[in-house]
């Protein structure tokens, strides 16, 4: 499903196309019948391209551009409440466990875990707690090994 700026951006895209395919169009029309000399067909075109369709264009593909960044973000968030509603119904679940569970590698959720918990901690709030794996405290052995459910203090 796509969202509204996303529709916005192909909208915008669509239209300088079909706008810079009218504008070549015309400009040709103009230069067949004679109506039009060759110095004013490019000039028009030039004008007609720096004005309305490179714009029209530029902004479309930014919009668009920017709306799938967002879509991948709100992706990312959508995963770590996820994640983070498992470990609080489990309680306590192991890396391995909930990676099977959601589908990911343990470093894809070791990786959501911490960004998890240094976004919670700042904000005191309920948030998943991965043993020893926090980035200010990581263990010697390297290996994060449970995840669980606590309030910030």
């Amino acid at each position: 499903m796509r969202n509204s700026s996303q529709i916005v951006g192909i909208g915008l895209v669509a239209v300088g196309s079909i706008l810079a395919i009218a504008i070549g169009g015309w400009l040709v029309a103009g230069l067949v019948s004679s109506d039009l000399e060759a110095g004013g067909a490019i000039l028009g075109g030039i004008f007609g391209f720096i004005f309305l369709v490179a714009p029209l264009i530029g902004v479309g593909s930014f919009i668009l551009v920017r709306s799938r960044s967002e879509s991948r973000q709100m992706d990312q968030v959508a995963l770590q409440r996820q994640l983070l509603a498992r470990i609080e119904l489990a309680g306590e679940i192991g890396i391995a466990d909930l990676a099977l569970e959601v589908g990911l590698t343990r470093d894809e959720v070791r990786a959501n875990l911490v960004d998890l918990v240094s976004k919670a901690s700042s904000q005191d709030m309920l948030i998943g707690i991965v043993d020893g794996c926090l980035p200010d405290r990581r263990p010697s052995s390297g290996t994060c090994t449970t995840a669980r459910a606590a309030a910030a203090s």
